[in-house]
């Protein structure tokens, strides 16, 4: 299973949500203080990170923005986990590069459910990855023979 860091000044749903995933098997650690969320990431280096859209003195956009901006962090999935339904806030998670916008009220099996599927996908893509890289290499070949046989 994954390891999991739930960002979120709620500490009651903190507490029910970081809980619903060690039940299930996953290493959760949940952090009620945006402000000590980054380097409890860095110190955890989790599978997963997922945030509240809305808390005080850093929302969880800026947070992830921090996390993108890393170098140590910026390949980590996101997810935001929110009762804030604005669209422009969703939008603004995508293009964020964050892979779930999930929102609260949730039942804990439905949430565990959904970082369940995340933790498949990101199987799959741990796996795809060095097939990628190496189709890459192969196409860079093609491509730079290509150019020489024009010149």
């Amino acid at each position: 299973m994954s390891t999991v860091v739930i960002v979120d000044d709620s500490k009651i749903e903190l507490e029910i949500f970081t809980q619903a995933l060690i039940d299930a098997g996953h290493d959760c650690v949940g952090v009620a203080e945006p402000s000590m969320a980054l380097s409890v990431i860095k110190d955890t280096n989790p599978d997963f990170v997922i945030l509240d859209y809305s808390m005080p003195h850093k929302n969880g956009i800026e947070l992830c923005k921090d996390l993108k901006l890393n170098p140590l962090t910026r390949d980590i999935p996101v997810m935001f986990l929110t009762s804030d339904s604005d669209p422009d806030h969703i939008i603004a998670t995508i293009h964020m590069g964050c892979i779930d916008y999930i929102r609260k009220p949730i039942s804990t099996d439905e949430f565990v459910s959904l970082v369940m599927k995340h933790d498949i996908m990101k199987g799959f893509r741990d796996v795809l990855a060095p097939l990628k890289q190496d189709a890459e290499r192969i196409m860079q070949r093609y491509e730079r023979r290509g150019k020489t046989n024009v010149e």
